[in-house]
C-alpha cells in the first residue's frame, strides 16, 4: 500500500515540478520580482535536484518548498546555502523523503541552512 502511495506521490509532484515551467507562471513570477514581492517556488520535493537551480535562475525565488531533492547534489547544496536561500520544510514530508536515518530538516539543521 504504501509503495503505491510513494509512487503515485511521486508521478504527481514530478508533474506538477514539470508544469511550473509554463510560459504564464514565468512571467507571473517576473512581475511579482519586478514590484518586489516575495517569492517561494516549490522545487525539488520529488522531481530532481536542479529543480530548485532552475527555481532560482526562471522565477527568481526567495524561498524554496522542499526541495528536499537538492541533498543529492552537494555542490549545489552548498551554493544555495550560500545564497542564504530559505528552505520551507515539514517534519512530515521530511520523514516521506528520509532515507535511512538521514531526515532532510535534520540536515538542513546541521548544516547551518535557513529553513
Amino acid at each position: 500500500m504504501w509503495y503505491k502511495y510513494k509512487k503515485a506521490t511521486y508521478l504527481v509532484s514530478t508533474c506538477l515540478e514539470l508544469l511550473m515551467f509554463q510560459k504564464e507562471h514565468i512571467t507571473a513570477f517576473a512581475l511579482a520580482a519586478r514590484y518586489g514581492l516575495k517569492r517561494t517556488v516549490h522545487a525539488g520535493f520529488l522531481g530532481p535536484a536542479d529543480m530548485v537551480m532552475k527555481a532560482l535562475q526562471l522565477f527568481k525565488a526567495n524561498r524554496i518548498g522542499h526541495g528536499y531533492r537538492i541533498l543529492e547534489d552537494e555542490k549545489l547544496y552548498k551554493q544555495v546555502i550560500e545564497m542564504g536561500i530559505h528552505f520551507e520544510g515539514s517534519p512530515i514530508t521530511a520523514n516521506l523523503m528520509a532515507t535511512g536515518n538521514k531526515n532532510p530538516v535534520v540536515r538542513y539543521a546541521l548544516d547551518g541552512a535557513s529553513f
